[in-house]
């Protein structure tokens, strides 16, 4: 069930983030995912991170697997508000990596492209908070997993 206004969204975004700070200790909880804005209309998000210690490797810079999770965190928060939270489930994702990352923390802009019955498909760009420089980008796909819930299951 696709949310239909930026009410119902916002709504949703909120579940997310409490289930991730009450009710999960995985990894996605552990990078701290924090909502700053979502917008109906224009089918976005921005997901801001702080750089926290465990995530660098030995050159002080974001560990580029640690960037591949946040932008899946990120994309598939989004997908799952914009789908009613529903649960969804990642098919692929692509990351190209820019420049490294050595800000303090950093804003992941999302969108979602397309919502169909299986797949829903969108896109992302990682900026430095502090300089609005442009870290990274990815795309991915992920599909509706219609019978199952992860907050209640």
């Amino acid at each position: 069930m696709e949310v239909k206004s930026q009410e119902q969204l916002e709504k949703q975004f909120k579940v997310i983030e409490t289930f991730f700070r009450e009710k999960d200790t995985s990894l996605s909880t552990q990078l701290e995912p924090k909502v700053i804005s979502c917008d109906y209309e224009k089918h976005s998000a921005l997901i801001r991170y702080k750089k926290l210690d465990w995530e660098l490797n030995h050159r002080g810079e974001m560990h580029g697997g640690a960037t591949a999770t946040m932008f899946d965190l990120s994309m598939g928060m989004t997908v799952s508000a914009f789908a009613g939270g529903e649960n969804v489930t990642t098919t692929d994702i692509t990351v190209s990596y820019i420049r490294p990352f050595f800000g303090d923390s950093f804003d992941f802009e999302v969108e979602v492209l397309h919502i169909g019955k299986s797949l829903i498909r969108v896109r992302s760009i990682a900026r430095d908070t502090q300089t609005g420089k442009e870290m990274a980008s990815a795309i991915a796909n992920y599909a509706h997993m219609h019978d199952y819930d992860y907050i209640t299951d």
